[in-house]
């Protein structure tokens, strides 16, 4: 307080809504343009204490009441233990509430509490980072992408339903460096997917079907087995294997033009259903040796190429005459 300076000044005029005979010994401060401050002086000790209406009075009156007492008391009468004993009585809530004087300036206030404008900056940066990494699990292109492609009416849609389940939980993968509400959050968005969806066998054959996912490579060995016995049984209950018996099968080994040009690089976020199937369809596939196969080995053994420009069916129907049965179910489960 610059009280010396001039910058403040010290009144006797004592409050009228907090009458009371200790405000005899109390100065109330203010400023140059008479607005008092939160502050008074007491003329027996000359400390400044802190003062507000609305926590009322009582420091201040106790205060006043604590100097007095000295003040009367003789000097060999104020010993040590006179003070520690005082204090010993009191709880540490009545220390801390009701005799607690402030006794620093006002202006110390703004170096204890930062400043707001930098814990803004702070809670909005801290926001930003944390809506782009959602942003990155749950990409608008992405949804979108995998809504359209599944819902389409005048496409099969059957054979895509694994290959974007499948890359939707690859999206909520938690990685080592992500922070816990992410993980929680990707957790969170896993669980929803497989409560969600309900997956049956004419799933896993429906994605066998498709010449660019047929080698499932993120099934096991057995799995894949377990998929081709549900495709033969498939066909003995679609008596689609009797009425094909007497159709000449063609070997395996077929030359099959390969594509001209390099297929471009797709953006990191344009989904086509053949980079999603391409992305499900990773393992390689092995070429066909034996003789005796059936045509679902032969047909699940075989390199294919697919053209962007025509639909499964189209490619059935073109490949009927290699894999007469199976070209018949793909037309009745696509």
């Amino acid at each position: 307080m610059n009280i010396k300076a001039g910058q403040l000044q010290t009144t006797e005029d004592s409050p009228s809504s907090s009458p009371g005979e200790f405000w005899s010994s109390l100065l109330r401060i203010k400023d140059s343009d008479d607005v008092y401050e939160p502050f008074v002086q007491c003329t027996i000790c000359q400390q400044i204490l802190s003062y507000d209406v609305k926590n009322k009075t009582n420091s201040l009156k106790l205060h006043v009441q604590n100097c007095t007492i000295k003040i009367n008391l003789p000097k060999s009468a104020m010993s040590i233990d006179c003070y520690t004993n005082k204090i010993a009585t009191l709880s540490s809530d009545d220390k801390r509430t009701k005799y607690g004087l402030m006794k620093t300036i006002k202006s110390s206030a703004d170096i204890l509490i930062p400043d707001r404008t930098n814990i803004s900056r702070t809670i909005k940066q801290i926001a930003n980072e944390y809506r782009l990494k959602m942003n990155e699990i749950l990409r608008k292109e992405l949804k979108q992408k995998a809504s359209e492609q599944l819902s389409a009416d005048q496409e099969p849609t059957l054979h895509l339903v694994l290959p974007w389940i499948n890359k939707l939980k690859i999206f909520c993968q938690i990685k080592a460096d992500d922070l816990a509400v992410i993980k929680q959050f990707k957790s969170i968005l896993l669980k929803f997917i497989n409560e969600k969806t309900w997956l049956t066998q004419l799933h896993d054959i429906s994605t066998f079907l498709h010449p660019i996912t047929k080698n499932l490579s993120f099934y096991s060995q057995y799995e894949k087995s377990n998929i081709h016995k549900a495709t033969r049984r498939m066909l003995k209950t679609l008596n689609i294997l009797e009425e094909n018996q007497e159709i000449q099968q063609i070997g395996p080994n077929i030359n099959i033009a390969k594509p001209k040009k390099k297929p471009k690089k797709m953006r990191k976020d344009d989904y086509s259903q053949e980079d999603v199937m391409l992305e499900f369809a990773l393992a390689s596939q092995d070429d066909s040796s034996e003789d005796d196969e059936d045509e679902i080995e032969r047909y699940a053994k075989a390199k294919l190429v697919v053209s962007n420009e025509e639909s499964v069916l189209q490619w059935w129907k073109k490949w009927s005459i290699n894999y007469p049965t199976l070209s018949v179910l793909a037309k009745s489960l696509l």
